[in-house]
């Protein structure tokens, strides 16, 4: 009896207080899973950075296929890969787990308002310091910014995904 009360109630309470506390402060988990990557392999929490630029909230939903196919397309045109090779590249940081580690706010203020960025926005100011390069400005419209963004967002959860 003890055990059809527990293997049936308590996945549900679970599931009901997780809820709760994500609709009651949807920064919670967000919060949880972010952080900075400073050093090497050495990760620190970071506050919620939205970056310098236009987007202020954007809200995801499921990865979209085509727009992350779209984002890869604008990704190997502009030659972002030449920079963003690998895990152990010294020009660039590598990105496969990006969306890990920023917000997609800031990826997309990050691609839309590079050079403001690169001037007034301490995170990347310190990773120009680290990599000792800079990101060229692409003048990437807000459509090829998210397709962007939701290929690093498939990037993230998809291991074999190049």
């Amino acid at each position: 009896m003890i055990l059809i009360f527990c293997a049936a109630v308590l996945p549900s309470v679970f599931f009901l207080n997780h809820k709760n506390i994500i609709e009651s402060n949807p920064n919670n988990f967000r919060d949880s899973t972010h952080s900075v990557q400073r050093e090497q392999n050495q990760y620190i929490p970071h506050v919620i950075d939205t970056g310098i630029g236009p987007v202020k909230t954007l809200n995801l939903g499921v990865i979209d296929f085509l727009q992350a196919e779209y984002g890869r397309r604008i990704y190997t045109i502009h030659k972002c890969g030449s920079c963003h090779n690998s895990k152990d590249s010294m020009t660039a940081p590598n990105l496969r787990n990006i969306t890990l580690a920023r917000t997609p706010e800031f990826i997309m203020n990050y691609l839309l308002n590079t050079k403001e960025m690169q001037e007034n926005d301490a995170n990347v100011k310190r990773s120009i310091k680290i990599f000792k390069n800079k990101m060229p400005p692409d003048h990437l419209n807000s459509r090829q910014a998210r397709a962007i963004l939701e290929y690093l967002r498939l990037l993230a959860v998809n291991k074999n995904y190049k």
